[in-house]
């Protein structure tokens, strides 16, 4: 005779099973299933690069290059789901802020150069002998994150026209409520951020981008919040003088 499950006890097991499952048994199987699926579509991308070469005429297919655009798509989605599932484990160190910022800004020069967009530095003085507790790998995630959604929002949103007038900053100061603080702002001149999407700006799955996955700020507000810092916008988006100011607060260290 076949036996019935009601739906309370069925209820009643799903939830024993969440509450056995914890967050970082989540993020495991998220890491582990991400690998496994990247590894396929390795082998496909493989694949496709030999079948090209055999039969080079397939590769001016419009239908082709669509494929390859997809392909690409899905490996920049799976890269951010690891991200986001490793972004709980840190590996700090004390980390020189001046030195860390310069090799950042070397690391985009060759591509503002391309895109025409004035890359401005500027560290305080007074950070010369700074130093923060951070994983230098998350922390440039972040950096990059960020840098970025300003090289999107110059590119998408500012006109030919207006293309010598992209800028991006990146400074470091010590904050002024706070010495033993410092803030680090990454500001651009695009056409700023509408205010009803404020609210839910570091919310996870929530984007206005055609491409986007909705996690990109998510997981940079998390990485910062690990290390003990906070971050926030300052954005106009009519008038003039559009921008875009997103500041990074970390606590400094003595070395």
């Amino acid at each position: 005779m076949k036996s019935s499950v009601s739906p309370f006890e069925k209820t009643t097991r799903e939830n024993s099973m969440s509450d056995s499952f914890s967050e970082i048994d989540y993020l495991n199987c998220i890491s582990t299933l991400s690998h496994e699926v990247k590894n396929q579509l390795t082998l496909m991308d493989s694949s496709m690069q030999l079948l090209s070469k055999k039969y080079p005429e397939i590769a001016v297919s419009p239908l082709w290059q669509q494929i390859c655009q997809d392909l690409q798509e899905t490996f920049r989605v799976l890269k951010t789901a690891c991200s986001f599932a490793k972004s709980k484990s840190l590996y700090q160190e004390p980390i020189h802020i001046n030195s860390f910022l310069a090799k950042t800004v070397h690391s985009f020069s060759s591509m503002m150069h391309e895109k025409g967009i004035c890359f401005d530095a500027v560290f305080d003085d007074s950070l010369s002998s700074a130093f923060i507790s951070a994983d230098s790998t998350k922390l440039k995630e972040v950096l990059t994150n960020l840098i970025l959604n300003a090289v999107d929002a110059l590119c998408i949103n500012k006109p030919d026209s207006l293309s010598k007038n992209r800028c991006i900053s990146l400074w470091a100061n010590l904050d002024s409520q706070n010495p033993s603080c410092l803030n680090i702002h990454v500001k651009d001149n695009g056409s700023g951020i509408p205010d009803e999407y404020l609210p839910t700006l570091f919310d996870p799955f929530i984007t206005h981008k055609s491409n986007g996955n909705g996690l990109g700020l998510f997981i940079v507000k998390n990485i910062i919040e690990q290390h003990g810092g906070s971050i926030h916008v300052k954005t106009s988006s009519s008038g003039k003088d559009t921008y875009t100011d997103f500041c990074i607060q970390l606590p400094l260290i003595q070395v």
